[in-house]
């Protein structure tokens, strides 16, 4: 499918599926009788609290995608997770944006578990 590259999220719906990608930008496939396909103009900007502490492609990001992408995914609980973690990411990167300090703690947090989810995935 044109344009379905770097997708990171898939959800699906009565004849339609839509993608989110790497970039934050939204595509679509499927019926459209809804106007459920028009997303051209959606763009989730706000970059994730992961990559705004380690950067876009480094091996912590990489990391924590595959613990999302094949750990998380296949349980309810995980969805919920990543459901909450898309859910508050804008809040917690202002937060670190105005706070470096909170940034900070949010890192030393996240590096506590980084060894329990690379022993998790290998």
């Amino acid at each position: 499918m044109s344009g379905w590259s770097d997708v990171e999220l898939i959800a699906t719906g009565l004849g339609h599926s839509i993608g989110l990608k790497t970039d934050r930008t939204v595509v679509a496939v499927g019926r459209n009788d809804s106007d459920q396909c028009n997303v051209s103009d959606w763009n989730l900007g706000t970059p994730c609290p992961i990559e705004d502490i380690y950067g876009k492609k480094s091996d912590e990001t990489e990391l924590l995608r595959y613990l999302r992408d094949n750990v998380l995914t296949k349980s309810l609980e995980g969805q919920e997770i990543i459901r909450l973690y898309y859910e508050l990411s804008p809040f917690i990167v202002k937060a670190m944006q105005e706070d470096e300090k909170f940034k900070q703690l949010v890192k030393e947090m996240i590096d506590g578990i980084l060894p329990l989810t690379r022993e998790s995935v290998e």
